[in-house]
């Protein structure tokens, strides 16, 4: 069987798990002389699973719809990023933990999936420790801009298991020709060690500081600058992905990953860069059902004879468990 692997996916902390309990006992304590004796409070696993269940044909109609996005005029796009970040918060609160990355992972039988670190609401060590349980994890450290001496940080991560670095640039905010991604670029490229770029601008309320800085035609001075550093394009620059395509077409060192792309650009990139460059990636569980529809996307393409068996195999995860050193077979 082919390798899966899901190439750039999150988690998020368990906001309700850890209150449900005592959320329970209080409603218990307060209003049960009020209640049937044979009726007992449902465990939050019980209504979780009922919220998930009822909630999923909305998640995700919300990510067929997503593409769309990209049409609007520039101020009608802005307002539907807040809108659809704000509808989309359920998904984070319902199935973004741990265990639903767990649950996630055997459903869509993936042989692995690539965890990016979120300080400091997901930490680097929380991240490389889920690594250390769960071989199927490839963990990826993000590396804070308030960090003295991001390379040194960096070499540490590396020596605890990290397999790539991730920079977002519209989190921190920083000129891309600053000190702190000078510095880790050219750690990761002396390490070998892949980075996994934030590109394409859209409008997070409370997250993104800068969502203009994550354009990805503000990174050719890198991509000149560091020719033996694999960097990958994530998201494919969203909603203008050609120009990904075209910067990918002339610095060979280039990857894309598909997260948040329709099957037609899917074709586009393995098309105009080969199937060898491109890589399979959800973004979850940002909207809820990211990992359902990209992967059903990826799977039209085979469908409709877009693409080869040969070309799906390393978009779907050869490619991937090459650039992060990933066996499954360990050993």
């Amino acid at each position: 069987m082919p390798l899966k692997i899901d190439a750039h996916l999150h988690i998020v902390p368990d906001y309700i798990g850890p209150y449900a309990d005592e959320v329970r006992h209080q409603v218990a304590k307060h209003f049960g002389k009020y209640l049937s004796p044979k009726w007992e409070l449902p465990e939050w696993s019980g209504l979780k699973a009922i919220a998930q269940f009822g909630l999923r044909p909305y998640f995700k109609n919300m990510q067929l719809l997503q593409p769309m996005v990209r049409h609007l005029p520039a101020a009608g796009r802005v307002w539907a990023e807040r809108f659809g970040f704000v509808l989309g918060m359920p998904a984070l609160l319902l199935e973004g933990s741990k265990d639903d990355l767990v649950a996630a992972i055997e459903k869509n039988s993936l042989d692995a999936v690539v965890l990016i670190a979120w300080p400091p609401q997901v930490s680097n060590e929380r991240v490389l420790e889920i690594s250390r349980d769960d071989p199927r994890v490839i963990p990826v450290v993000m590396i804070p801009k308030t960090v003295d001496k991001p390379d040194v940080r960096l070499r540490e991560y590396v020596e605890m298991g990290a397999k790539a670095l991730k920079i977002h640039p519209a989190v921190d905010d920083l000129d891309p020709e600053c000190a702190h991604y000078q510095s880790l670029l050219s750690t990761a490229q002396e390490l070998k060690l892949a980075v996994i770029l934030h590109t394409g601008c859209v409008h997070v309320p409370f997250i993104y500081e800068n969502p203009d800085r994550a354009k990805v035609e503000n990174f050719e001075p890198w991509f000149k600058a560091y020719p033996d550093l694999v960097i990958i394009l994530a998201h494919m620059n969203l909603h203008d992905p050609i120009l990904a395509l075209e910067l990918a077409e002339k610095y060979p060192q280039l990857m894309v990953e598909t997260s948040w792309q329709p099957e037609e650009m899917i074709h586009q990139a393995v098309k105009r860069l080969g199937a060898h460059r491109v890589m399979f990636g959800s973004d979850w569980p940002l909207l809820g059902a990211t990992m359902e529809v990209a992967l059903e996307r990826l799977q039209k393409n085979l469908e409709f004879g877009w693409i080869s068996q040969a070309e799906m195999a390393l978009v779907a995860g050869e490619n991937a468990a090459k650039v992060f050193k990933f066996s499954s077979h360990p050993g």
